[in-house]
């Protein structure tokens, strides 16, 4: 996994969302975050700087400062199939996704529409915190990003 800034972020690669809303997930990204195929992550908003959205394992978030997320709205609770509402928490959007098989993420109309991710995107994949990877939309590190070739393309 490449680093593109000399002691920078480490990136996973681009993921391109296609025509039918779909991006994937390389096998990296989905074990160092322990993402399960068939199970749902967490959503959430990403930064005024990168857009997008960060994708986290509820198991994690359950043992930080934002476990106070799944008391206030049950409907993310891992139990869920999958949650209709977008949530306001802490000045972040919260939803879920289904991480199919071959860690394909289906983005549904609510989440292209209040994340701003759409067809032909191309989301740089960032190793963020321990909770959660970030897919970046814009920002000076995607604008590096497209400068080099060090970078595998997910499609």
């Amino acid at each position: 996994m490449p680093q593109i800034t000399p002691g920078g972020k480490y990136i996973y690669g681009w993921s391109r969302v296609n025509l039918y809303s779909e991006f994937y997930i390389p096998p990296e990204t989905m074990n160092e975050y322990q993402f399960e195929e068939n199970t749902n992550v967490i959503v959430i908003s990403g930064s005024k700087t990168s857009r997008g959205i960060c994708l986290a394992n509820r198991a994690r978030m359950l043992n930080s400062k934002l476990e106070g997320l799944f008391t206030q709205f049950p409907d993310l609770s891992e139990n869920a199939d999958w949650c209709e509402k977008i949530h306001h928490y802490k000045g972040r959007l919260y939803t879920t996704i289904k991480i199919s098989n071959g860690g394909r993420l289906v983005l549904n109309a609510s989440i292209k529409q209040h994340f701003g991710i759409n067809p032909n995107d191309n989301l740089l994949l960032i190793r963020g915190s321990h909770l959660a990877c970030v897919c970046a939309l814009c920002g000076p590190l995607v604008t590096r990003a497209r400068s080099t070739t060090l970078l595998q393309q997910f499609e």
